[in-house]
């Protein structure tokens, strides 16, 4: 039951980006040792459930040799539960299966009877016993909206045997007759026990499911997509799940004109496995060009006190703009340099082995800011960039590192003479580096959030980058009243 909820969740982490017809952009892999995880913790919470059932008073009368006896079983109590095997199956047409096994269940109550005249009480001990104690039936779905629905299918639960000691007064006479409470206990039992798990799978685990959100906001200004594209997919060794996994301004869901690539089919060797698609990271690019954010206005004013006489076209250092392009120092002196930088495509991501590379393409205007505050042109370049990302997991947030920032700048036009677009290339380089390099890592410390699991930790987790995705590998810790929350701000 609770194992149930707790799957569920996990699954709601359970990490196809649009609708059946294309690739997942996120996908979760839960496997068998991940569910047997999961199920292992839910016996312990089904431990303490099952130790407060209640048990209705038994009254009735029952005939003998002797004649007729009237008598009362009352304060039955669960005193031992012990920890069954637990165990969860996965059908690949049905579902999962979850059962608990060679349980032992040992009661306590008192009796009291009525037989002519005579009236006796005293206490009685119970145990019961069942090789295959709960099997039950969970399909998991998903709705209109892209969140996971969950529901029972069956619920059996079995008693093999239910054995009675009376003690005190005249317990002899109990023993004769045990069979006629015997036979309510047990019935009782098995019909409290399958409505706690149907409640606890269409109830808990539903209400559960329902907080769950199916996009986060990411700076205020921007969302991630975790929508499930199709119903979760049950395999022979494990469970998948699969995901939108796509960025878009918070006003907008234009789809990007590209998609992801298929991920590899492999079984994970963790409880939990995620493949994130270098289609995620492209997306970002996409929705931040589309959104006019990908523009930067470089002056003096943005580098480092002690560096803003780079700028300079007079040159009161060896180390100036001036000295690079001496044209510039002839034409405009004692001015500095600004450029305005815009992109003019949509940044793309690919993954591969040996990292996480971005690529984009831009122009550069370059003007000269005059003493008198009027601002002229210089010359005009396109340039293109490359970025190298290291990508780690941390608090459940997929956070990046850009370890380099590299570009190259091609003059297409100049009012200031003939200039060499490699020496451009070399100032424009230590600028970014300088300025943009520390903004854009600071963003990427944000990170991309992963589902947050209710009461889920990742341990032992391992992050590979492969063919155009990045793995994260995980086991899971149970963890009681924690909630681990991704902040956007």
């Amino acid at each position: 039951m609770a194992a149930l909820l707790l799957l569920a969740v996990i699954l709601s982490s359970a990490f196809d980006c649009g609708f059946a017809a294309v690739n997942p952009g996120l996908m979760f892999q839960l496997s068998q040792t991940g569910l047997n995880y999961g199920a292992d913790v839910a016996v312990g919470i089904l431990t303490s459930k099952v130790q407060k059932l209640r048990i209705p008073d038994q009254r009735g009368s029952a005939r003998t040799k002797l004649g007729k006896v009237n008598y009362e079983i009352t304060n039955m109590k669960i005193i031992r539960f012990d920890k069954p095997y637990s165990a969860v199956n996965i059908n690949p047409s049905a579902g999962l299966t979850w059962r608990l096994m060679n349980v032992r269940i040992a009661m306590r109550g008192n009796w009291r009877y009525r037989f002519h005249f005579v009236r006796d009480s005293g206490t009685f001990d119970m145990a019961i016993m069942a090789r295959t104690f709960l099997n039950v039936g969970v399909s998991l779905g998903k709705d209109p909206n892209g969140r996971f629905t969950i529901s029972s299918r069956k619920c059996y639960c079995m008693v093999d045997s239910v054995k009675i000691r009376f003690h005190g007064g005249a317990s002899w006479l109990y023993n004769l007759f045990s069979s006629k409470v015997e036979r309510p206990v047990r019935d009782i039992l098995r019909r409290k026990v399958c409505d706690e798990a149907n409640k606890v799978i269409n109830v808990n685990a539903r209400a559960q499911l329902a907080t769950l959100p199916v996009t986060i906001d990411i700076l205020k200004y921007w969302m991630l997509d975790y929508r499930l594209v199709l119903p979760p997919v049950f395999q022979t060794r494990f469970v998948e799940s699969y995901h939108k996994g796509e960025f878009f301004l918070k006003n907008s869901t234009r789809e990007a004109p590209f998609q992801a690539s298929p991920f590899p089919s492999t079984v994970g060797d963790r409880m939990v496995t995620i493949w994130v698609s270098d289609y995620v990271l492209s997306t970002i690019g996409y929705v931040l060009y589309n959104g006019g954010v990908l523009k930067r206005h470089l002056t003096k004013e943005d580098l480092p006190r002690e560096d803003r006489g780079l700028l300079n076209t007079t040159c009161t250092s060896y180390e100036c703009f001036g000295i690079l392009v001496p044209s510039a120092g002839k034409i405009y002196p004692n001015a500095t340099a600004e450029f305005e930088a815009v992109a003019t495509s949509s940044p793309t991501a690919t993954v591969t082995a040996a990292g996480v590379q971005g690529n984009f393409a831009g122009t550069v205007d370059c003007s000269a800011r005059l003493s008198n505050g009027s601002l002229v042109p210089m010359f005009k370049a396109n340039m293109t960039v490359v970025l190298d990302l290291q990508v780690s997991l941390n608090e459940m947030v997929l956070r990046g590192n850009i370890t380099r920032l590299s570009s190259v700048i091609k003059i297409t036009e100049s009012k200031i003479g003939e200039l060499s677009s490699e020496v451009l290339t070399s100032l424009f380089n230590v600028a970014t580096n300088v300025v943009i390099l520390p903004e854009l890592n600071a963003v990427g410390q944000k990170g991309i959030p992963v589902p947050g699991f209710r009461n889920v930790q990742f341990v032992n987790t391992r992050l590979d980058n492969l063919n155009r995705c990045v793995r994260i590998a995980t086991d899971v810790r149970y963890v009681r009243s924690t909630y681990l929350r991704y902040d956007s701000n």
